[in-house]
């Protein structure tokens, strides 16, 4: 395969394993394909091509994509940044963000204008439930003689986004996405994978629930009365190379399928080759 330099971009050409079974990329190999891929994406993002003429009636879709396109890209690096210090616990919730975030850049990518307007009323109709909980809970202040809630946004959404709130949940948002690819991208695999990668994340960092709980003790179950004793931070194998890897993996596709066309040279591309995982799911150097 022929590779591109990749010195403009701040490193060195991504190489192939001399061998037919590809190594598992170190940590360090891991870190700058992200530093690779988030000065690709902001070169591009930055350009004329990505910018917004307010006269054009597809300046909202194309500014929600590529806002959500640079969000993904922010969170990656700060992935990164937590990974290289240690912070499991904020790995763990950044990654779920992040995998967030990547659907809803597809699903903006996919869905185009009903999917810009969908994203806009799931966000009128969480703001919406926010202020209202606030009024209640101001009303009733007032009668026992709380301090009241202060609004720090402008409550009137209806000015900035019009129509009927609406809910869209991650699910859903996922099953529009993976509808949309098939019928463009039929040999794409299901993006399922992203949102049972969410779930998993949420179990493990954003939901405080038993298997959070229960990674601060060195033995969560003890039968014969002995004491235990709580550790600083989770106990357990290490899940940040996975997310970090998972979440390099991502953003390489969706910089690969949006900004670069899917551009062999890119180094979106060239990131998405080196970790594309087997159609088991399984990774290339762990068959």
């Amino acid at each position: 395969m022929e590779f591109v330099p990749a010195s403009k971009w701040g490193g060195p050409p991504i190489q192939e394993p001399d061998s037919t079974v590809p190594q598992e990329p170190t940590h360090e190999d891991i870190s700058g394909f992200v530093r690779l891929l988030v000065a690709e994406a902001d070169h591009h993002l930055s350009s004329d091509v990505w910018g917004v003429d307010t006269a054009s009636q597809d300046w909202g879709p194309r500014q929600y994509l590529a806002g959500a396109l640079r969000h993904v890209c922010r969170l990656l690096y700060e992935l990164q940044q937590a990974a290289a210090g240690g912070l499991e616990t904020t790995v763990w919730i950044v990654g779920r963000t992040h995998s967030e975030a990547w659907l809803v850049a597809m699903y903006l990518f996919m869905g185009g204008d009903e999917a810009f307007e969908r994203v806009q009323l799931q966000s009128k109709k969480e703001m919406e439930k926010h202020i209202r909980q606030i009024e209640e809970f101001n009303a009733k202040a007032a009668k026992t003689g709380r301090a009241p809630i202060g609004l720090s946004f402008a409550p009137n959404v209806d000015q900035w986004i019009k129509g009927t709130s609406k809910a869209l949940g991650v699910l859903d948002m996922l099953r529009r996405t993976d509808r949309l690819a098939r019928e463009q991208w039929p040999e794409d695999q299901s993006y399922e994978y992203a949102y049972h990668n969410y779930r998993l994340q949420s179990a493990f960092g954003t939901h405080v629930g038993a298997v959070v709980l229960q990674s601060y003790w060195n033995s969560p179950v003890c039968t014969d009365g002995g004491l235990l004793v709580s550790t600083s931070a989770p106990t357990g194998n290490s899940t940040m190379r996975q997310t970090l890897e998972m979440a390099t993996y991502l953003t390489a596709f969706a910089l690969k399928r949006i900004v670069m066309k899917d551009d062999p040279d890119s180094m979106a591309s060239q990131v998405f080759t080196r970790l594309q995982p087997l159609p088991s799911g399984r990774p290339r150097w762990d068959p």
